[in-house]
């Protein structure tokens, strides 16, 4: 008998709905690497048709030759995109339409939100696997990267992917 283990797949959100819930290159770069050393997931960047072009290059200047990454690619329909998230085994994002996704599937999501308490208040993941962290921050691309860096370890530690 082959015991053969499946892959865990982690989607990562890293732009959002609005310019000031975007994650830096820096950031993105550094969360996909930590992801890259810490597990053994495949990471898919998660881009809408506005973001892949960007997201594309990202992945092909940093992460060429490396096949645990890549972009989600032309999803052109609500089915395909919750067929995506309901497939993954994790999701790391900014963006509460992503959170809202994974939660509707128990996934596990780690969500990253400003310091605007309104909008988190409204918004935020109620979900049992939803971990939500609020940045000191209204703009994403000034997000303290250590903090950041440490969600993301924490969160890879809790769910032991």
């Amino acid at each position: 008998m082959n015991d053969v283990t499946e892959e865990k797949t982690v989607i990562f959100n890293p732009f959002g709905a609005s310019s000031s819930r975007r994650f830096s290159e820096r950031i993105i770069t550094e969360i996909i690497d930590m992801l890259l050393k810490l597990t053994s997931a495949h990471i898919v960047l998660w881009t809408g048709p506005g973001d892949r072009e960007y997201g594309e290059k990202i992945i092909g200047n940093i992460f060429a030759g490396n096949s645990r990454v890549s972009t989600t690619g032309v999803l052109s329909s609500a089915s395909e995109i919750i067929i995506a998230m309901a497939s993954c085994d994790a999701m790391i994002g900014v963006d509460t339409g992503s959170a809202h996704a994974a939660a509707c599937f128990d996934i596990p999501e780690l969500t990253f939100y400003s310091s605007n308490m309104v909008n988190y208040s409204r918004w935020y993941a109620r979900a049992p696997g939803a971990v939500n962290v609020i940045l000191d921050t209204g703009h994403f691309g000034n997000a303290d990267e250590n903090a950041v860096s440490q969600a993301v370890k924490s969160f890879v530690q809790k769910i032991k992917l």
